[in-house]
């Protein structure tokens, strides 16, 4: 790397609680060392995003080759944004940000709210677009592009967009500003964009910008929707690093979660929200571990009762459920990928269960018949154990329709146990529901019934089929 930050002056900079600026070089000159300059109020700058593993990134040195760094300069004065001064400083994470220094590290994430949304605008970097023209393509695809790249798959890089005051993405012929892509896809309707990809792009643009706009009326909890939504598709290298990102997008001071030990950073930010026990709380709002939908789905387990509230006993909250237990005080067997349930109305509910995401998780080859030879690889769950404090298996429901006589629904599994009026349990992993009653699919009922008589089940899934099941309406949780 032949440009090299002063570490002197980063510090210098920091220690006025501003930020650094580059100062570009000329167009069409060579930079042969880095100018930087301390951020003063009302100064225009463009600040630069990227993904660190596409080589702009340095994770050793606050340093860059000379060729990279006159490149995004020469991007970055070819912006369609008016500057107060002949050339247009930037901010770029690599140079910018200490990398041998946590206290100055620390400092630098401090201010990053600051650093992005006082930019008069932002300016993405991603690999893939670079590559592509946008002037030939229509808006749709061209937004299509922006919203499935690899910037869009990065925790820090949403924090990036959502504070933008203008933002643009950068193409093989100059960059492509969002906001107005978006207002001409909604002027300039096409039906074979208004019917397929155009809703999903609005919402993804949405829940992008939505932090840009003021939201004071907006609660917390509603905040966290639209940030549960968005981040499930997103990642980190660094997990301790999403409770800032969190910190910062909701307007807290990132200072003390800057001091809080790393693996309780989440806990932190949770008991910042609410003093309630937080063992229902998501480890993560990005790609679930429980392969669960965005957290919107379940504020409201059931659309006809109130949402979920906090107690001093955890998170209350009201849903459908099957309780399941085995006969005869026989201990359960292992939690399958798919198996049958029969509760005490002769109803049926077929069960799949995503045993690939809880981490407990035990693989095992699998019969794909009784009489058959091949196998199949799954996984299984182990139960609780009877001594178990959590001893019992539930399913709650997302929604339900009890006058139905067939719905399917998304569910969670849980494991817990109940008192005469509440049901206390675990999340365990994510679940999917289908149920087969007597009314509808009378032919299909008897052959299971049938089935179940001759002990046809009574390996592997087909154990959990003998488990008696109890459904009810409306069941009280802590969770």
């Amino acid at each position: 790397m032949d440009l090299v930050a002063d570490a002197a002056r980063l510090r210098e900079i920091f220690d006025q609680d501003t930020f650094p600026l580059i100062l570009p070089t000329p167009m069409g000159g060579q930079a042969d060392k880095l100018s930087l300059k301390a951020y003063q109020n009302l100064q225009d700058y463009v600040a630069v995003s990227h993904v660190w593993s596409q080589g702009l990134g340095n994770p050793n040195e606050n340093a860059m080759y000379s060729c990279q760094v006159q490149k995004i300069s020469e991007m970055v004065q070819s912006l369609p944004v008016k500057s107060r001064t002949r050339i247009m400083p930037f901010w770029l994470d690599t140079i910018c940000c200490p990398v041998e220094d946590n206290k100055y590290q620390d400092k630098a994430i401090g201010l990053m709210r600051r650093t992005y949304e006082n930019a008069r605008a932002v300016l993405v970097l991603d690999a893939a677009l670079q590559v592509n023209k946008h002037r030939q393509l229509l808006d749709g695809d061209v937004l299509l592009r922006i919203f499935s790249c690899r910037w869009n798959s990065r925790l820090w890089t949403f924090q990036e967009g959502a504070l933008a005051e203008r933002l643009f993405f950068q193409f093989a012929d100059g960059a492509y500003d969002i906001q107005a892509g978006i207002d001409r896809l909604q002027s300039q309707p096409q039906v074979s964009t208004t019917l397929t990809i155009a809703p999903s792009i609005l919402r993804h643009f949405q829940s992008l910008r939505f932090f840009r706009d003021d939201k004071k009326a907006w609660s917390t909890s509603q905040k966290l929707v639209v940030l549960s939504w968005a981040l499930q598709f997103r990642s980190t290298s660094q997990p301790t690093d999403e409770p800032i990102c969190l910190f910062t997008l909701l307007g807290y001071s990132t200072e003390e979660m800057m001091a809080t030990e790393k693996n309780r950073r989440m806990q932190f930010f949770c008991n910042k929200l609410e003093d309630s026990p937080y063992r229902w709380a998501p480890r993560s709002f990005m790609s679930s571990k429980l392969g669960l939908p965005a957290l919107e789905h379940y504020i409201t387990l059931n659309q006809k009762t109130d949402t979920a509230h906090f107690y001093e006993d955890g998170l209350q909250c009201r849903a459908s459920c099957l309780e399941v237990f085995m006969p005869e005080n026989r201990p359960f067997p292992p939690i399958w990928q798919l198996f049958w349930l029969r509760d005490q109305n002769g109803t049926w509910y077929g069960i799949e269960v995503r045993t690939e995401d809880h981490k407990d998780k035990v693989a095992y080859n699998h019969k794909w018949t009784k009489s058959c030879s091949h196998f199949y690889n799954t996984y299984k769950i182990l139960p609780p154990s009877q001594s178990d404090k959590h001893s019992q298996i539930f399913l709650m429901f997302s929604q339900d329709d009890e006058q139905s006589h067939s719905f399917s629904a998304t569910a969670l599994l849980l494991f817990g146990n109940r008192s005469s009026d509440q049901i206390f349990a675990t999340p365990i992993c994510a679940a999917f529901v289908i149920k087969v009653s007597p009314a509808l699919h009378a032919a299909s009922i008897k052959a299971m019934d049938k089935a179940l008589e001759k002990q046809l089940w009574i390996e592997g899934p087909g154990e959990l089929a003998f488990a008696r099941a109890t459904y009810s309406k409306d069941r009280d949780w802590i969770l």
